[in-house]
């Protein structure tokens, strides 16, 4: 979605209406030409969705190795 800038106030405010009115993250995104992450981050700064911080994932404990190209210290 090519990036608009800013959002402005009344954007925020009819992001808020939207939402309090039932509509999704999905539908206001489309219609209003905006990613669903920064409508919901509005949303997240008005107190209407609480913050969930996404999972971080641990990949140190690797118990396989693969490779398509060999590595050439290996000759």
């Amino acid at each position: 979605m090519k990036r608009l800038g800013r959002f402005t106030k009344v954007e925020i405010l009819e992001a808020e209406e939207r939402f309090l009115e039932g509509q999704s993250l999905y539908k206001m995104g489309r219609d209003m030409k905006r990613s669903q992450a920064s409508i919901r981050g509005h949303l997240i700064n008005l107190g209407l969705i609480e913050y969930e911080p996404e999972p971080i994932y641990d990949y140190k404990n690797e118990s396989y190795s693969f490779s398509l190209i060999p590595n050439s210290l290996e000759f």
